[in-house]
């Protein structure tokens, strides 16, 4: 009898938490919503190697949206079915979306400026998820994580309550916010941000792990 009192509890602050995010046109709007497209990622705040060209740069932000972009699709994907707590939405597939916005001549790098107006005629979909993201390292990159040994020694002062709180073990911040847009009255019908921070024992890509984690257990659809 507990352990069923734990289950149903553990299921009504799921749905608490995830209805938190809900705007007010989202009851209304949203039994209309049978497809959604993922845009590309808007990255903000990076920093760059010295001496690195615009092309350079260029084909690092490619990398890092394709990375992320991706990783945001699979992980919502993979909760998307039949069964209860599923997410109740077609995604469209990457790949489509980007062709899309490619054949009508849209930079995939520089979408914050695009009108929901013009994505709706572009993408014919019934939503659209715009992810932002402002930090200034690149998740898809491992280059600068740091070797093992460092983290060995790293978990040891993070289990060491006194040392843990003398050494601040935060590297560089990373912010998320996402929104879903209706493509019909171009009104948000879910807001969410979420903050994190590098710490010294994570990777660059578990970080992103860990993104795409907040968002799947928040959004909407089911």
């Amino acid at each position: 009898m507990r352990m069923f009192t734990l289950i149903t509890f553990a299921m009504l602050m799921s749905c608490v938490s995830s209805k938190k995010y809900q705007t007010i046109d989202y009851n209304r709007l949203h039994q209309n919503h049978k497809k959604i497209a993922i845009l590309p990622i808007i990255f903000e705040d990076k920093q760059y190697e010295e001496g690195l060209t615009e092309s350079e740069i260029k084909t690092l932000l490619v990398k890092e949206n394709d990375f992320v972009q991706n990783a945001m699709y699979q992980r919502l994907t993979k909760d998307s079915g039949p069964n209860k707590n599923d997410i109740k939405i077609r995604i469209e597939p990457i790949s489509t979306t980007n062709q899309k916005l490619k054949s009508a001549g849209m930079d995939l790098l520089q979408l914050s400026n695009t009108t929901d107006e013009t994505l709706a005629k572009t993408l014919d979909v019934d939503a659209i998820l715009r992810i932002r993201i402002n930090t200034a390292i690149m998740l898809h990159s491992t280059r600068y994580d740091l070797p093992k040994e460092i983290l060995s020694n790293a978990r040891v002062f993070i289990k060491d309550p006194i040392l843990a709180r003398t050494i601040d073990l935060d590297v560089v911040p990373v912010f998320m916010s996402a929104e879903i847009i209706d493509m019909k009255e171009f009104s948000p019908v879910w807001v969410y941000t979420k903050k994190r921070s590098l710490e010294v024992h994570d990777k660059n890509t578990d970080l992103l792990k860990y993104l795409c984690g907040d968002l799947v257990k928040q959004f909407p659809y089911r």
